[in-house]
């Protein structure tokens, strides 16, 4: 990590201070200045743009403030950048106020060691402990490789299942009971046959009564066709005893809840 590069952004409105700023810079190489301003309004669209690792931010500025700033920050950001607050204001109100809206740091202005070296510094020795923007990225990515993964496998599974039981691969209620049972089980168990369907019949663009309905023949012919004791290898969930097959609900929570048993 030493050789790499920490964009920094500063906003700022006092033109002494930005102007210590970037002539301090040139004692931290790791540290890149890729914006300096007053105006609230120019860091936003800089930052939805291109993302940042770290920002020092005024509370007090010729156009916008920080506060609303870091507003924006937690609500509108993926990646989330390394944040010092500077200030004249001690107020323990807005203090608090901009802790619980993501601060990492807040350094008053007043405080005798306070400068543009002071500050820069603090950032380039907190590297090490905070996040840059690739490496939130390089998290994220590992995250949704391993959701991906995990899917794949979770439908491998339902696949094997669905053979033993006699479902067939090509038919459309084939599809739409392993996106059901996905997302059930991808909701611990706990989501209504409605929503299951209404969130399976956008995925297909169809209507939710379509999907149960092709769920209910998709079983029914496993349950016509299939001899018992393939049925029970393959299915050891509840069954709707009058009908001599699970309904959909059964069979949906079933395997959803089988999923999660092994881990998948």
């Amino acid at each position: 990590m030493g050789a790499e590069k920490y964009k920094v952004m500063i906003i700022e409105d006092n033109w002494q201070e930005q102007d210590a700023f970037r002539r301090m810079a040139k004692k931290f190489p790791r540290l890149e200045l890729v914006l300096i301003t007053g105006r609230e309004s120019e860091a936003e669209e800089y930052i939805v743009r291109d993302a940042v690792d770290a920002v020092i931010l005024d509370l007090e500025l010729e156009e916008g403030d920080g506060v609303t700033f870091l507003e924006m920050l937690k609500r509108d950001l993926l990646l989330e950048p390394f944040v010092i607050v500077t200030t004249n204001n001690e107020s323990l109100t807005i203090n608090n106020r901009i802790r619980d809206q993501g601060a990492d740091f807040i350094m008053y202005k007043s405080n005798k060691a306070y400068s543009a070296e002071y500050v820069l510094d603090f950032v380039d020795k907190s590297a090490k402990y905070f996040q840059s923007a690739q490496q939130q990225r390089e998290a994220i990515w590992k995250r949704e490789i391993k959701q991906e993964q995990k899917k794949q496998l979770r439908r491998k599974k339902l696949e094997y299942w669905f053979a033993g039981l006699g479902i067939e691969a090509n038919y459309k209620g084939t599809q739409y009971v392993k996106d059901v049972i996905l997302i059930c089980a991808d909701k611990g168990g706990k989501a209504s046959m409605k929503e299951l369907y209404l969130t399976t019949a956008r995925i297909y663009k169809t209507d939710a009564k379509n999907v149960e309905r092709n769920i209910r023949t998709c079983i029914e012919r496993a349950w016509n066709i299939q001899p018992p004791d393939v049925l029970e290898e393959f299915y050891q969930g509840a069954w709707d005893m009058r009908k001599g097959k699970p309904t959909n609900q059964q069979f949906i929570l079933h395997f959803a809840v089988q999923l999660n048993d092994d881990k998948l």
